[in-house]
């Protein structure tokens, strides 16, 4: 790659010359690039792009080619042998926080229960009526079972009044509860009468 690199930023001056130039590098394995081998394809897009230059490949030990170990091996104090140790590759900002819209489904649940029993007060005729037809009970506020929200209920589930915008987050929230699997429509439904009427 580095010498893709470095023949095309002087390739108006390298490609098509008259006469052969030489490419020094302390990578033993480049002289043998002309011989037949298997390659893929990204290598044997270079080599067709090779065919635009005249050149030969000189092989000159990392020892003695001291113009590239100025460059690559400078002498400094800092050997970088820690270099690799704490590295952070992909910081935890970049990560979607799936943990916490887990972790709190309980109280997102528990905020829309909450509103569905508000609704219910507000359609306390119709409440009174689905008793009388549907055999629907009111959940006492001074001691809801197992800490539900009290309201009212049928065979344990909460009773959900006529309201578009209730039944569209209920389904909203239980699609989305199920994770990255999200049921489709007919277990959607399924789970959700699990918990409401």
């Amino acid at each position: 790659m580095a010498v893709i690199k470095a023949l095309q930023n002087w390739r108006p001056h390298l490609a098509w010359t008259p006469h052969p130039f030489t490419l020094i590098t302390d990578h033993a394995n480049l002289t043998f690039w002309k011989h037949p081998r298997k390659v893929n394809r990204r290598i044997a897009q270079w080599f067709a792009e090779l065919q635009d230059y005249w050149f030969e490949i000189k092989h000159v030990p990392g020892k003695t080619h001291t113009a590239a170990d100025f460059l690559s091996r400078p002498f400094v104090n800092d050997k970088g042998e820690q270099d690799n140790e704490d590295v952070v590759v992909l910081p935890p900002e970049l990560f979607v926080k799936t943990a916490i819209q887990v972790f709190d489904i309980d109280s997102i649940f528990r905020e829309l229960d909450e509103k569905i029993a508000n609704a219910q007060d507000q359609h306390l005729p119709l409440m009174k009526t689905w008793q009388l037809e549907y055999g629907t009970t009111r959940v006492s506020t001074l001691c809801p079972p197992d800490g539900e929200i009290p309201g009212w209920r049928k065979e344990g589930r909460l009773v959900v009044p006529p309201n578009l915008s209730l039944k569209c987050k209920i389904m909203f929230h239980i699609h989305d509860a199920a994770g990255p699997r999200h049921p489709n429509r007919a277990k959607t439904i399924r789970q959700t009468l699990q918990s409401y009427w």
